[in-house]
């Protein structure tokens, strides 16, 4: 199935829904359900590669600054909260939600209208990547994939914080939903 394949620098090809364990003991894959949201896919692609909007909407990533994007390599630096995760109408409430963790990775993909992906690699230790795959269902309904594969040896001890890393993707998927839906209603009002 092509539609959820990808090619990244850090892991080569493989399927976002069923990533190849490279190691059985140190391995970690995380992620959300897969969300479907009733908008084109040029739509959740404006919301997910604009950086600069991410306070606006996103729970889990308060902050996510590129240096270059769609450039392979490029620094992107995040700006992470593990919530609490507070429910309200169509999204999440932003209220109150600290920065819990500054991070720097890597731009590891960058595939215009259809993935963007983001990791680090220290070798052996710890190399990990999230990836956010837009799979096309139809003219103006788009699936979202958010999932996250790791390796090395530091592994187990990430795996204590997976629950709230799947809470966080599962928090930014519904939010993500509720603004490219918003987004897309408002072009429709428009046109």
């Amino acid at each position: 199935m092509k539609a959820l394949t990808v090619a990244s620098t850090l892991y080569g090809t493989y399927r976002v829904d069923q990533p190849a364990r490279t190691t059985p003991l140190f391995s970690l894959f995380l992620r959300a359900p897969p969300v479907d949201i009733e908008a084109p896919a040029a739509v959740v692609w404006s919301v997910i590669s604009d950086f600069a909007a991410y306070p606006e909407w996103n729970p889990l990533n308060r902050g996510v600054e590129v240096a270059e994007p769609g450039g392979l390599g490029a620094p992107v630096h995040l700006s992470v909260s593990w919530g609490p995760y507070v429910r309200h109408g169509d999204g999440f409430t932003m209220d109150g939600l600290s920065v819990d963790l500054q991070n720097d990775e890597r731009l590891t993909i960058w595939e215009v209208g259809r993935c963007l992906a983001y990791g680090d690699d220290y070798g052996f230790l710890h190399r990990a990547e999230r990836v956010q795959l837009l799979e096309p269902l139809g003219p103006n309904r788009t699936r979202y994939h958010n999932v996250e594969t790791m390796v090395g040896l530091l592994s187990p001890f990430v795996h204590i914080l997976g629950g709230k890393i799947e809470r966080g993707f599962a928090a930014a998927s519904i939010a993500l939903k509720a603004r490219a839906e918003a987004i897309h209603k408002e072009q429709l009002v428009q046109a």
